[in-house]
């Protein structure tokens, strides 16, 4: 995503998909969040959006985010899940609610959680973004931001027909929808 851009943008709202996320967490009695996926050097972008969120959120039910819960990463791969897990359990500042900005990360983070002994969703509910395959084996399934792919896909077909047909008409901005497809990461103690 490009603010100002000269290209068409389909997506999801990254800021109110966050929002779903971390308002299903608040109503399960979680009260302290950490968040992986941080990309300091974007001004935009989906993973500031989905920071941007869950931030807003946050605020709206009386509540910070301690910004060293707040882990960045290069890319959204489990390795990169991780290490950003490892860096936020060795600050030292505790928390019982991760949301990670891709699936990937949140595997990498289920898996460091699970070396340190601590249990999801007993000491720690877990999200992540993208409903990815992997994410429905993981033990537990994962609880996951899933996009409407099928009204994306042909959102962008459309877009792309309507830029064929005018080269120079403006670029779109177009939304598509979500939901939070709940599983066992999140479930309440």
């Amino acid at each position: 995503y490009l603010p100002g851009g000269s290209f068409d943008h389909i997506a999801i709202d990254s800021r109110r998909s966050a929002r779903d996320a971390a308002e299903h967490l608040l109503a399960t009695g979680r009260r302290s969040f950490a968040f992986i996926g941080a990309r300091p050097d974007a001004s935009s972008g989906p993973s500031r959006f989905r920071l941007d969120g869950l931030r807003s959120t946050l605020a709206d039910h009386g509540h910070t985010l301690d910004e060293r819960l707040v882990a960045a990463t290069a890319a959204h791969t489990r390795d990169e899940g991780r290490r950003a897990t490892e860096l936020l359990l060795d600050s030292g500042v505790r928390f019982d609610a991760l949301i990670c900005a891709a699936d990937l990360l949140a595997v990498g983070a289920l898996a460091t959680l699970r070396d340190r002994g601590l249990t999801v969703p007993g000491d720690v509910a877990l999200v992540g973004w993208d409903d990815s395959p992997e994410g429905r084996y993981t033990a537990p399934p994962l609880t996951s931001i899933a996009h409407d792919m099928p009204e994306l896909a042909r959102r962008a077909i459309e877009a792309l027909e309507q830029r064929q047909l005018d080269p120079d008409r403006d670029p779109v901005e177009i939304v598509v929808g979500h939901r939070l497809v709940l599983r066992r990461s999140t479930a309440a103690g």
